[in-house]
């Protein structure tokens, strides 16, 4: 057996202590916070890494010159770094069978969706149907105790990484800075573990021929227009699409201040169900919202920027076939406009404040 060289020892010893830390202290912070306060487990945790960093400056050293076997060595520490992955995605993997991981409180569901977090955002979506987080438990199980045989770990850390990839990007985009710094050590780990296997992989993906039967085209030309065509058809595509449009001047959520119509004005209270209460133009729509989100007008619009004109037609309620016409001009202060025009036959000015400007 080759002697393996102390950086690789090194290297899989550091994983496998910077994976274990942080999977036990989560266990731990999760599970046992009731026993064991977070800043016990704080000191705990630091030590035992401490005590890892110390063994990888003098432990693997001394552990070579006495047992003069360096592949055993390489092999334990790449079996342990397997094996704690496969224990923390396995903990939280089996805690989503239990409504741990995506459980939303029923009070917060009845929020606002504009006032969600990202992560509250994520998590409400990802947790409104149980089978979702059942499978992605089940992958991550499934991908974890194939880490642990020999002859099933590259199909497993393979299987594992784009699901880590997911998990990375969801807690880049929608979570805090600790899980997605946690997630790219773990897919760091994972790819670690698959490039053990270079040279295997290199020789399976790129250089063994493939049993499967070829279609030679008689001109090349063909050939390579046939696959440049699955870019080159989705952007002619795109190019006969009617894309969102976006008007910053006026795109936003409206709070109607006060409404007058057929010179008339109209009455802001709460009861008064019939009476436009907020305005939204986003970069497809125009929604009109009478007291509650069960009253409203939705339908598209075009602006012209120059005249200042707007003219909607509306899909919702299927009843409603009035044009609306109007003008949004500037109000008394920045954040004010003032809608005037007319549909059916009504004619009417709007005072309204953006409170958000959709972005």
């Amino acid at each position: 057996m080759t002697k393996k060289p102390f950086f690789q020892i090194a290297l899989a010893c550091f994983l496998a202590g910077i994976i274990s830390t942080i999977s036990m202290f989560r266990i731990g912070l999760r599970f046992f916070a009731d026993l064991v306060s977070p800043r016990a487990q704080e000191v705990v945790i630091l030590i035992y890494f401490l005590a890892i960093l110390l063994y990888i400056g003098i432990g693997i050293r001394r552990a070579m010159r006495l047992q003069d076997n360096a592949p055993l060595l390489l092999a334990f520490w790449q079996g342990a770094l397997r094996y704690f992955i496969a224990l923390d995605l396995c903990v939280f993997g089996i805690g989503k069978f239990f409504h741990i991981q995506f459980n939303t409180p029923l009070a917060l569901l009845d929020n606002p969706f504009n006032t969600f977090s990202n992560d509250q955002l994520m998590w409400a979506f990802f947790g409104h149907v149980f089978a979702f987080p059942v499978i992605i438990g089940t992958m991550q199980i499934g991908g974890s105790l194939m880490l642990l045989f020999r002859k099933t770990r590259l199909v497993g850390a393979i299987f594992l990484l784009p699901i880590l990839l997911n998990i990375f990007l969801l807690d880049f985009l929608y979570n805090d800075l600790g899980t997605t710094i946690y997630s790219g050590i773990e897919i760091t780990a994972l790819l670690y573990l698959i490039l053990i296997d270079y040279t295997r992989l290199v020789k399976f993906f790129f250089i063994d021929s493939s049993n499967l039967p070829r279609f030679n085209f008689r001109n090349p030309l063909w050939k390579n227009t046939a696959r440049c065509s699955v870019i080159i058809i989705p952007l002619l595509l795109m190019a006969l699409n009617k894309f969102p449009q976006y008007y910053p001047e006026i795109n936003g959520k409206y709070e109607v201040k006060s409404m007058v119509v057929n010179n008339i004005p109209q009455s802001q209270k709460p009861c008064a169900d019939s009476v436009l209460t907020k305005v939204y133009l986003d970069k497809n729509d125009i929604v009109l919202e009478y007291g509650s989100y069960k009253r409203r007008f939705i339908g598209g619009y075009t602006f012209n920027e120059a005249s200042k004109q707007l003219v909607a037609t509306w899909r919702y309620p299927g009843n409603q076939h009035d044009t609306l016409f109007a003008k949004i001009l500037p109000g008394k202060t920045a954040d004010m406009k003032v809608l005037t025009g007319r549909m059916s036959k009504e004619t009417f000015k709007i005072d309204m404040l953006r409170i958000n400007n959709g972005d």
